[in-house]
């Protein structure tokens, strides 16, 4: 899933609505604007209804339903209210369907016109209100504190599962007091007196949704993610053998070519010169030899490679490569943006590392740059992970 996925940093409309859909959370339906939630999406809806409805009711709120359809006129007594989202509303004209005439399927029936055209409901506040006016007749009804768990429809023009949609599920709470300062107190009534501080705790429910559904999925992901690496970091260790076999080949051919040199100007020259020469092609040769003992040689075992620096700001794809490298043995620290990664490196020795080319702060391509020029950084193996098909970011990457 990680690998195809649109990157958050790249376009984060398209990884939001790609995450939807691979999340098996929800999807488009047949009708424009309007969603199919999945159930393992609705899941998390009904825990999150059940929960706050649970709050709700300690606090003295009760349920109750209100007509999806509301009469227009509703809407006219209160234009200011409706202004916002006049334009959004689904408006019910007919009240029947007929048989086409010319067998072309099924009509509005035009002899079924409503009386007075319904809207299907945006919000509810109108006949909510017109309910309360009948309930309260004095003081001793206040205060009337009622909740509805219902859908509410706005005829979206762009449309966004779960963020915005034609229709959605909801909660409107509509309360009614003796006076205004009661009403207001209840408006600002403390968050703690709704959650409990004996409620579930921050970390206990990051804990949980991470045992729930993170580590699942990096158990799913996991073979993939490993089969991947595995083939990444051989690849690397065969072309760091290519070019230490090139260099060693290329060495031998500056060294043969310079004794040659060397020969020959003792035949052409006198004995003093000869000598100079000698000396001078020593320390040529001597120059040569130790710059090829200083060039770093490759280990290829794969046992060689003991410490790892994962460089990627997106959490879950961090945890996951840390988890499968962890698991393979390796010791693996671990930072998100390019900033924090060079302090890393200036403060530790890394065998490898694991670079993303887009993070905020410091990207991947300029952290390696700047890595390239910090003491020991020189000749650190660095692998990219991106998944933008970009060639002028790939061309990028192998000039560094």
């Amino acid at each position: 899933m990680g690998s195809k996925l649109t990157k958050r940093a790249e376009d984060y409309s398209k990884w939001y609505n790609e995450l939807v859909v691979k999340a098996d959370l929800a999807e488009n339906s047949g009708v424009r604007g309007m969603m199919v939630i999945k159930p393992y999406g609705y899941a998390i809806w009904e825990k999150m209804q059940a929960e706050l409805d649970r709050m709700f009711k300690e606090t003295g709120h009760e349920n109750a339903y209100f007509p999806l359809l509301i009469p227009k006129s509703y809407f006219s007594r209160e234009a200011s209210h409706v202004d916002g989202f006049a334009k959004e509303c689904a408006v019910v004209t007919h009240y029947r369907l007929k048989n086409d005439e010319d067998g072309k399927g099924i009509v509005v029936d035009e002899n079924a016109k409503l009386e007075e055209e319904l809207i299907i409901r945006p919000t509810s506040e109108t006949i909510i209100w017109d309910s309360y006016r009948k309930w309260i007749q004095s003081y001793r009804d206040l205060p009337l504190l009622i909740n509805q768990w219902a859908n509410v429809m706005r005829w979206e023009m762009r449309t966004r599962l779960f963020l915005r949609t034609a229709e959605f599920l909801w909660q409107e709470g509509h309360t009614a007091h003796a006076t205004r300062d009661e009403a207001i107190e209840e408006a600002e009534k403390p968050q703690e007196q709704l959650v409990p501080s004996s409620e579930i705790s921050r970390d206990d429910l990051i804990n949980d949704i991470s045992e729930g559904h993170i580590k699942p999925l990096l158990n799913l992901l996991e073979k993939d993610i490993h089969s991947s690496l595995d083939q990444i970091i051989t690849q690397m260790f065969v072309v760091q053998q290519m070019n230490q076999d090139n260099y060693n080949n290329q060495a031998e051919k500056i060294d043969m070519q310079a004794k040659s040199a060397a020969i020959a100007n003792e035949l052409e020259s006198s004995k003093l010169q000869s000598e100079n020469n000698q000396i001078t092609d020593e320390l040529d040769d001597d120059a040569l030899d130790e710059e090829i003992d200083n060039t770093p040689t490759v280990n290829l075992e794969k046992s060689s490679i003991g410490r790892i620096l994962v460089v990627e700001d997106n959490q879950l794809y961090r945890e996951m490569l840390v988890s499968v490298l962890t698991k393979e043995k390796y010791q693996v620290d671990e930072a998100n943006d390019g900033l924090k990664a060079i302090q890393k490196i200036k403060d530790s020795d890394y065998d490898l590392i694991i670079m993303d080319l887009f993070m905020p702060n410091l990207d991947g391509l300029n952290a390696t740059k700047q890595i390239r020029t910090v003491s020991g950084g020189k000749d650190i193996p660095v692998i990219a992970l991106t998944g933008n098909k970009n060639k002028e970011v790939v061309r990028k990457w192998f000039l560094i």
